[in-house]
């Protein structure tokens, strides 16, 4: 178990969320990509772009990782500078194995 701090949260009967905030259930399975501060706290790196949900396919057996930006704006840059903003991305559902072979190529240094 890991304790994870975001912007926003209740307290009582009082709420604030922030657009684009990775949101978790309790019980849910994930995985998530995480950074620390001077204090050791841990945040989801990228927001909502850092956590990924993980459901069994029924059909398949394979362990599916599920990235809801559902609320989230992204901002980039095209290729003449101008920035580019997408609203509600689409989810976006990979085979896990797939997601952590990415992971363990960029951490050897290779390309994406």
């Amino acid at each position: 178990q890991v304790r994870i701090r975001q912007i926003g949260g209740t307290i009582g009967e009082l709420s604030a969320e922030v657009p684009g905030n990775a949101r978790f259930t309790v019980g849910e399975e994930v995985l998530v990509f995480l950074t620390t501060d001077a204090s050791g706290d841990y945040f989801v790196v990228g927001m909502a772009q850092g956590k990924f949900r993980l459901r069994l396919d029924p059909r398949s057996g394979a362990t599916l990782a599920e990235r809801d930006l559902q609320g989230a704006a992204l901002v980039d840059l095209d290729a003449a500078g101008g920035t580019f903003i997408e609203t509600d991305p689409p989810t976006t559902i990979h085979r896990l194995s797939e997601v952590l072979g990415e992971v363990r190529t960029t951490l050897a240094g290779g390309a994406r």
